[in-house]
């Protein structure tokens, strides 16, 4: 858990408690099948009901063996857990190899978190002592620039607003789930924009 309302509650399930996630996939339900993936991100206790707990899930789900290795989805979706099987909206996803156009971008993004004018900030963090120098679970929401180049004086072509989480338990990799809105404000793409909900590691050279 990484935030919490600040009233009292009379359901145990706690309306409005923030959770971030790194879940194992798996082929079966024992803890010791095959493990084939990670789910990774967010998800809200969103229901006020003090019998059914419901949640409302983000998170990106990647393949990491078999059939579907290197493809994940992203899941924006209400996730009520007395139904065992369920209907969730998946909203964007990457393929493995996909013949299909491209528009490639690239620009910079600058991401600041430790001078007089951030351009990130912790807004939420988890209520335990952890040995990840990552803080797995700790939240941010962020106005950061993007530049042509990657200097941060490179020509500003845009600005990234929104929120990611610290995603992963791993003490030497930095993976976050970003929930972002990407704004150009000059140059050939000037007033558009896409929104991004994705897995990022700082082992992808290009991510």
């Amino acid at each position: 858990m990484i935030a919490r309302p600040t009233i009292t509650q009379a359901s145990s399930f706690q309306f409005g408690r923030l959770f971030a996630i790194d879940d194992p996939l798996i082929l079966e339900p024992e803890p010791t099948s095959t493990l084939i993936g990670n789910a990774q991100g967010l998800y809200v206790s969103s229901s006020r009901d003090p019998v059914v707990f419901t949640s409302v899930m983000y998170a990106d789900f990647t393949f990491t063996s078999a059939r579907f290795n290197g493809s994940s989805f992203s899941l924006f979706s209400r996730n009520l857990f007395l139904d065992k099987v369920r209907k969730l909206a998946i909203v964007g996803g990457r393929a493995a190899q996909r013949a299909e156009k491209r528009t490639q971008l690239h620009f910079f993004l600058h991401d600041t978190l430790s001078v007089e004018n951030p351009s990130a900030i912790m807004i939420a963090h988890p209520n335990i002592i952890q040995t990840s120098s990552f803080g797995f679970g700790s939240l941010f929401a962020i106005d950061d620039p993007f530049t042509v180049g990657p200097e941060p004086t490179s020509s500003l072509i845009g600005n990234a607003q929104g929120l990611y989480v610290s995603s992963s338990r791993d003490h030497v990799v930095f993976t976050t789930v970003m929930y972002t809105n990407f704004a150009f404000t000059s140059g050939k793409f000037n007033g558009s924009s896409f929104s991004l909900f994705s897995k990022s590691s700082s082992l992808d050279a290009n991510s």
